[in-house]
């Protein structure tokens, strides 16, 4: 649609496009970056470090050789993401999966602003990047560390069987749902317990980050086929996964060896990282050497390509454009970040946790309402679970004893600042070998019925105990800032649980989830992500997007509906 009038140096594109993709990331809240950041700093997901530079990669060799300029198509094709990234921000507010909706957000806002940048004459080939943008969204922690808790029992059952091949003498067992392998050491036994992250749910994550630079190699194989070009990425898929999984075999192999030989000192700490790292070269080489070999030879050659955006007065309008589009997202944002809770939870290190408002005011006894039912001990924080959950981790127990009946509850009260360490109960009960239970899922409403939240309960049985669990997980405010939240109430018996007794648990969970609520991101952020600012946004969206199209190329916009009226004039004749 846009003619070529000159060339623009290309520097001053990159810099504009640039700035355009650094305002978006600040622009989606800052409560949107902390929550990618805590995931950042988990292992498992250590793989989003590399995936914006893998994608970078890939978008890069789809481009190469190219012209890059701004056409009418990916003008709305990058508007129609910028919308999708305003209602995932809305749905954000409704749903479990917050998170993941959040980085969507910023994901779609990103890759909207590149279209409508680079999109002009390559739209449909940057299309084509699109599964890969969506591998930088978190995994959900149900899904990673249920699949680390079966992998890490084929991971040891592989690593011991092939260490006492070798000649190592050890022992695998399973303690409370731990793997433990006990090695004989010249200091003793030493028990090294296998933890999810040393289940090789690394090492295949990080497939994932890389799964770009393999699209971009299949891409540019001397093939034309893309029905080969496909089968060779999904090769070099599997290559590459297989490989990296028995890295990590081979990795504990090590580690029990030299244990065994050495002390856990050098073993362990010697050998529990570095072999991994040293895996990766020759890994890649395999992988590099198995797609070029298929795929008869690899072009690796780079040509800048040519970047043709018009002229200078259109362009600047072009960036007027793309800053209009940013401005909605960034009084969003800024209504977010400057949001302040009116209650925060504090002394959640030193226990017991109290609630805190705007005026000072300290509410210590988060159970009062059920001093005339229940005698109410703080426990304090519990080491064990701690230990086994990750070091940010506060974990305090409650324990509430029915004044009548003698019925035990056990509350736990659980705060982090990394969201992998807040898990789900059904997955900590296979964790411990408990597979005998039932889970449903529920609704908690606020008595407004403004708020949502999403909430569980589980019956389950290990030998003679029965129990019934009810918990919820959230995202709140404590002196610390955004941190994650558990509160769970448990009661057990050695017979099955009477429904009077689960129906008070769960009373329990619903009143404190009222009494926590104004501590919740939930609250501020559906005060202020709600229908009415994804609708004004959506109606701004359109009118400065038909301004902008009607003011930048009118001659070509009248031309465009004078072909409409003689096609149609056409028809009408035949």
């Amino acid at each position: 649609m846009f003619k070529v009038c000159e060339r623009l140096n290309p520097k001053l594109v990159y810099i504009v496009l640039l700035v355009a993709t650094l305002s978006i990331y600040m622009v989606l809240n800052t409560n949107s970056l902390a929550i990618l950041n805590a995931y950042l700093n988990n292992e498992v997901y250590s793989y989003l470090y590399i995936t914006p530079l893998s994608v970078a990669i890939l978008l890069y060799g789809m481009v190469s050789r190219e012209n890059i300029g701004i056409s009418l198509k990916s003008l709305l094709t990058g508007l129609a993401l910028l919308y999708l990234a305003l209602l995932s921000l809305y749905c954000s507010a409704r749903t479990p999966y917050i998170d993941q909706l959040l980085v969507l957000t910023i994901v779609l806002g990103v890759y909207g602003l590149v279209i409508m940048f680079i999109g002009g004459y390559n739209l449909k080939k940057i299309l084509l990047v699109t599964p890969f943008i969506l591998l930088a969204i978190p995994i959900p922690l149900a899904i990673v560390f249920d699949l680390s808790a079966y992998l890490t029992r084929i991971t040891g059952h592989l690593a011991v069987g092939l260490a006492k091949l070798l000649g190592t003498t050890l022992e695998y067992t399973v303690r409370e749902g731990q793997q433990v392998v006990v090695i004989n050491t010249p200091d003793g036994k030493a028990y090294l317990s296998l933890a999810p992250v040393c289940s090789g749910i690394i090492g295949l994550t990080s497939v994932l980050g890389v799964s770009p630079v393999i699209a971009f190699l299949a891409y540019r194989v001397n093939r034309r086929e893309w029905y080969k070009k496909i089968g060779i990425f999904f090769i070099g898929m599997t290559v590459l996964t297989v490989l990296m999984f028995l890295a990590n075999v081979l990795r504990l192999t090590i580690v029990f060896i030299t244990t065994s030989y050495f002390g856990i000192s050098i073993g362990y700490g010697l050998f529990h990282y570095t072999p991994e790292i040293v895996f990766i070269p020759p890994i890649a080489y395999i992988v590099i050497r198995v797609v070029e070999k298929i795929g008869n030879g690899i072009d690796l050659s780079f040509k800048p390509p040519r970047i043709v955006i018009g002229s200078k007065h259109l362009f600047y309008k072009q960036v007027g454009f793309i800053v209009a589009c940013i401005l909605p997202l960034m009084l969003i944002s800024s209504a977010l970040s400057i949001a302040s809770p009116n209650q925060y939870f504090i002394n959640t290190y030193e226990g017991p946790p109290a609630l805190i408002d705007k005026k000072g005011v300290v509410y210590e006894n988060l159970f009062s309402e059920y001093s005339r039912e229940f005698t109410i001990r703080y426990i304090g924080r519990n080491p064990n679970w701690e230990e086994l959950l990750g070091s940010t981790t506060r974990v305090h127990e409650y324990l509430l004893i029915m004044l009548e009946r003698g019925v035990e509850y056990h509350v736990y009260i659980e705060f982090s600042q990394q969201a992998s360490q807040i898990h789900i109960w059904e997955l900590c009960l296979k964790w411990q070998g408990i597979t005998n239970f039932t889970s449903r899922r529920m609704t908690l409403v606020s008595p407004d019925q403004r708020y949502l939240a999403d909430a569980s309960e589980i019956n389950f049985t290990h030998g003679l105990t029965h129990g019934y669990i009810v918990y919820w997980r959230d995202k709140v405010y404590t002196e610390n800032g955004l941190e994650y939240f558990r509160f769970s109430v448990i009661v057990t018996n050695t017979s099955p649980v009477d429904p009077i007794y689960k129906h008070l648990a769960l009373q329990i969970t619903r009143d404190m989830w009222v009494k926590f609520l104004n501590t919740s991101y939930l609250v501020y952020s559906v005060q202020t992500i709600n229908e009415d600012i994804v609708l004004y946004s959506t109606v701004y969206y359109t009118i400065v997007s038909i301004v902008y199209v009607v003011s930048t190329s009118t001659r070509d916009f009248t031309s465009f509906l004078e072909r409409i009226r003689i096609w149609y004039l056409e028809k009408k004749k035949h």
